[in-house]
């Protein structure tokens, strides 16, 4: 049998660092409690995220 010569890792292959500091986290809430997220989020201008970590005093959020 011949050897594959397609497929495998490859130098420089794949997706690169964005220098970001985060990670995800998946939040499982009822759906209107995800929709009252997003509206207080839209009316203070922040991201849902920017919202959690304000609520709980885990950092200053960084507006876009």
């Amino acid at each position: 049998m011949e050897e594959k010569k397609w497929g495998g890792s490859r130098k420089g292959a794949g997706r690169k660092p964005t220098g970001r500091n985060t990670i995800n986290i998946t939040l499982t809430i009822k759906k209107d409690e995800a929709e009252r997220l997003r509206k207080i989020a839209e009316n203070e201008k922040l991201t849902i995220s920017q919202l959690i970590s304000k609520a709980f005093n885990l950092s200053e959020p960084q507006k876009n």
